[in-house]
């Protein structure tokens, strides 16, 4: 089984512990695949809504320019996705949110 890690970028160094590295050794010591991605909100652009992912580029957003169509062939390709994020003000961190709202 293949598992893909998405953490944010504070979910690294998180309280003195590298956390996607702890799950990710639980995860190959069950006999799993792990692949670790964190992501920088900073670095994934908004949607703007002009359907291009829907009509010309089935899945694919057309702003090519950043790393959300990588990522997101990678969340594709994995059996299961566990994500890592520090709760802010209840919800999502940036760095979730821009790549799951975003886009």
């Amino acid at each position: 089984m293949k598992i893909l890690i998405l953490c944010d970028r504070e979910s690294v160094h998180y309280d003195g512990f590298d956390l996607p590295s702890l799950v990710q050794r639980a995860v190959r010591k069950a006999g799993s695949e792990a692949d670790i991605i964190v992501l920088n909100g900073d670095e994934i652009g908004p949607c703007i809504g002009c359907f291009q992912c829907w009509v010309k580029t089935p899945g694919l957003c057309a702003i090519s320019s950043d790393c959300a169509n990588t990522v997101a062939g990678e969340v594709i390709r994995s059996d299961a996705v566990i994500i890592l994020s520090k709760i802010n003000y209840g919800g999502d961190s940036h760095d979730i949110k821009n790549f799951f709202g975003g886009r």
